[in-house]
Parts: C-alpha cells; structure tokens; sequence
C-alpha cells in the first residue's frame, strides 16, 4: 500500500535528513532537479521541444534549477523564467541558480505584471512549461503576477509539468489556492501527497510519478505517516485464494436491514453487493408491505415483517429482530430502511446487538435525528462502521457539507476518533478512517458512480467482505477500492456514464478475480 505524507510530515523528514542523518539539502535538491530531468526527457524529445521553467524564490524553485541545468546538459532548449525577486532566493536555490547559468543557462527575471508581460515572446514560444512556483509548501492563495503567470500558462493550452505538486493546489487537502496550473505530468517528491488524490487536485495533477530522493530509511520509521491509498499490490495482499475446503459457513451470515416501501430497490442493491463479494448466507429484513421486490437475488433468505406503505417497518416488526439475529456474523443496516420511529427503535436494539455493525443511508440519518441513538453508537463495545457522503456526514458532525469538504481527511478522523466508530465518507476521493486515526484514500471509482443506488451497493460490498473475516480497518478501504474499480471497469467499456449501481455489483467478481486475488497456480491434475 502506498504511503502518503502531509506536507509538514515531509519537510520533517527532510529536516531529520538533513539534521539527523548528516545528508545534505542539496544533495536532496539535486537528486530531486536530476530524477525530474530524466522524467521529463523520458517523455518529450528535449532538443526539438523549447522549455521553459518557471521557479520561485523557494526550494521547489531550486529543484527546477536542478532540473533546468540537467535538460540543457542533455542537449535541450531550455530557460528559465524567475518569477520571484533574485534577493529572496534560498541560499541552495541561489547556488543551483550559480551552477545553472555556469553551465550556459538562460535566465529571464518577473518580480511584477509589468516585467511579466515583457517576456510574452518567451511565454509564446514556450512548447514544455516545467511549474516550479511553489511546491507542497503553499498556504495561501496565489495572487498577483504569480496568479497572471499561472493563468497565461494554463490558457496557452501547451504541455506542463509540475515538480512535487501543482502550483496553487494545497498539499494536503486538494484545494485550490485562488488559482492552479492543471498539468500533464506532476513529479512528486520522496512520497506523494493527499493533495495529489484528493479533488480537485487529483484532476489537476495529470500522471503522477513518485521519485526517490534518498531519505533514508531509519528517518520513515522516526517519522511515520498516519496516512496511506489503495492500490493493487495492498489489495492482493489483503484478499487470499480460499481453501478447496471452504464451504458457505466459513464466509459470514449477514443480516441485512432494509427496504421500506418507497426505496425498497436499496435492498436489493446492497444484497446484490454482498453476495457480489462473496459473503456465504444473507438474510433480508424488509417490512411486508415492501414485497414484491424485483431483481432480488434467489440466493437472499428473505424475512418479511411487520410494515406498512406510510411507515415501512412497524412496531409489531421489533419483535422479529431478536430471533434474525440469531447465528448471524454481521449486521447491515440503513439502505432505504426509513426514518420513522419504528426503524428508530429497530435501529436502538440492532446497537445493543453484540456483532460487528454497518449502518449507512438511513440509519445514519437516524442517528442524526436522535442524539441518545448516537450517543449509544459511540459507546459500543463492537466494531462499528458508519458510511456516510457529505451530507449525511455533515448530520452527523452538526455542520455544512461545505465544511466537510474543506478537508475530508481531517473531517473523517475527526468523527472516527471521537466516536470510536469506522468512517467511509463517500464522494470524490473517499477516504477511510479507523478510530486510531489512520486514514487511506481510496484511489479508484469516477464521476459516472454519481447516482442513486451506487452507495446502497458499496454498503453490500463492505457487510460482504467484514462477513468473510476481513477486519474492518482492511474492509472499509478495500471496499470502496473494488466498489471503485467496478465503476472504473465499466466506464471504459460501456461509457463514462449511463451505467448502473446493479451493473457495478455484477462486475465485482471479475474486478476481484483481474485485480486483486493473485493469480492462482494451476489446479493439479492427473496426467
């Protein structure tokens, strides 16, 4: 699983280097301007493509130095337009600027709008811009001849590269800054950052390439990262070949509480979604007046109980709750279950039950709506997995979904830790929570999954996989990377949108099978 580290975790990591482990800063800036040359050179062919590179008075200024004299070693046209004041440079930037024009480098000078737009031929001319402005270090938005530079190159529609990350995107929530290039490629530095995954920076980042700068090893371990994403290699790691003497028992007994009246689809999706993934049993709890319910799987056992078309569930449906939970794994609750009082008090004995606990859609709003329901959540003594998209999550928190938004990775560990509770807060770059406070990003999924029903069937895919075994810090995230590559799958092959959350379900073998069970070694014969 790839690691990920904020931008204050980084520069740590550089101090220790520096500090601790005697390596100096410019041995790093020069590994980091080389690794980024040789990138860049393996993607545009230097000597018939002019470059130029844009560095400011920081480090990620001198990095583009480094780079600039590298390029033009190797037989590029390159120069260099500073878009800061020579004074301010740092003393490693102001040496690798030295060696730069050593070498026979061109520099060009905009401290202002005014020399800027004296070098609109340099800018025109231009076919390869290299963004070294600011780095992971920026705060603040960027304003000025900075904003007038970031804005010509983006609207000259020509190539850009960006060292360690996109000027104006906030390293570690993904934010624009006031206004950010969209490159084609970004070289990102030691580790990449959540700025990198997290909208809208993941779109503005283009192909993104992680380079070694020789941080030593004894520093990631005095400093590590409660940060992480999904990829492939951790999903195979996590997800292992069964044994030829499974059976259905040894892969969960969900029960599944869902489906009032109006939304009875949502059952089916989430039953469609656990069975997808291969849990062994699930039951379904719907309220009578739910029935029929087209497209359930013949494989669900189906439990009908006390309901009605205006409440969904009943009172009289309380006193089934008890015996379905009897021999069950796991519990899933929330997908079109309904707000009424009735699902209200379900949902209180489903907290008192002594098994593993996903509530989504409903049952999160539930618990929104009634305090002494959350209180109770909080104090369970069993794992407990809220799943909710911004909204439902700022219910939860008492605040804005714009708030939320603002930085979903502090918002998600912020509820994770304050409630004991799992957290999957779903939308564009969803991030998975534990209640110790590591956070993975979830790396897969697209905008085609934005309808109704795609989160009814990701409920399905997590009660699947914690039902088989999975703990619930591996499950969370490992469901909404399958949830997300089923999505990715069909958005390739059927169109980026128009496709439904009951064909993601139906992908999720496959997208198990290609991408995360290794594959298996042939079955031994007879000869």
């Amino acid at each position: 699983m790839a690691r990920i580290v904020t931008a204050s975790t980084m520069a740590a990591m550089d101090r220790a280097t520096m500090d601790e482990f005697g390596l100096p800063g410019r041995i790093l800036m020069e590994t980091a301007g080389r690794e980024a040359a040789r990138i860049i050179r393996q993607h545009y062919p230097l000597r018939d493509t002019p470059i130029l590179i844009l560095c400011g008075n920081g480090n990620n200024g001198g990095d583009g130095w480094v780079t600039a004299r590298y390029l033009l070693g190797w037989g590029a046209q390159v120069s260099v337009l500073l878009a800061g004041s020579p004074e301010k440079l740092t003393q490693n930037s102001l040496i690798n600027r030295s060696l730069y024009e050593k070498a026979g480098g061109c520099v060009l000078t905009a401290d202002n709008d005014s020399r800027l737009a004296g070098h609109r031929g340099a800018l025109q001319r231009a076919a390869l811009f290299v963004d070294a402005l600011f780095g992971i270090g920026l705060d603040r938005d960027v304003k000025g001849h900075f904003a007038t530079l970031t804005d010509t190159v983006r609207e000259s529609g020509k190539s850009l590269i960006s060292l360690d990350i996109p000027s104006g995107i906030h390293a570690d929530t993904g934010h624009v800054l006031g206004t950010a290039f969209r490159s084609d490629h970004t070289i990102t530095f030691g580790f990449a950052k959540p700025g990198h995954f997290l909208e809208p920076g993941r779109s503005h980042r283009g192909i993104l390439h992680t380079v070694d700068i020789g941080i030593p090893e004894v520093i990631y371990g005095k400093i590590p990262s409660d940060l992480a994403c999904t990829d492939p290699e951790w999903a195979k790691e996590i997800l292992t070949m069964r044994s030829p003497e499974s059976h259905k028992g040894n892969f969960g007994h969900i029960l599944l509480v869902a489906g009032a009246p109006d939304t009875r689809g949502a059952a089916v999706l989430a039953a469609t979604g656990a069975l997808r993934s291969g849990a062994g049993l699930l039951s379904l709890m719907v309220p009578e007046a739910s029935l029929p319910l087209p497209g359930i799987p013949p494989e669900v056992m189906l439990h009908t109980v006390g309901g009605n078309n205006r409440t969904g569930f009943d009172d009289t449906a309380l006193q089934s709750v008890a015996d379905l939970l009897e021999g069950k794994t796991l519990v899933a609750a929330g997908p079109g279950m309904g707000t009424s009082s009735s699902a209200a008090r379900i949902l209180q004995r489903l907290l008192d039950c002594p098994l593993p606990l996903v509530l989504d859609a409903d049952a999160l709003n539930l618990l929104a709506l009634h305090p002494e329901l959350m209180e109770k959540c909080c104090r369970r003594p069993h794992t407990t997995v809220l799943t909710p998209h911004p909204g439902e999550m700022a219910r939860l928190c008492q605040t804005s979904s714009t708030a939320i938004q603002q930085d979903r990775i502090a918002a998600a560990v912020c509820l994770a830790t304050d409630s004991g509770c799992h957290i999957l807060l779903k939308g564009a770059s969803t991030v998975a929570a534990t209640p110790e406070g590591f956070c993975r990003i979830v790396t897969s999924g697209n905008p085609g999954m934005a309808t109704g029903g795609s989160g009814d069937v990701l409920c399905g895919i997590l009660a699947g996989l914690m039902a088989q075994g999975l703990p619930a810090d591996e499950a969370v995230p490992l469901a909404a990377y399958v949830h997300g590559l089923a999505g990715d799958h069909l958005a390739k092959n059927k169109g980026p949108i128009g496709y439904l959350p009951s064909e993601v379900a139906h992908t999720i073998p496959r997208i198990i099978q290609t991408t995360c069970i290794p594959p298996n070694r042939e079955n031994p014969g007879h000869e």
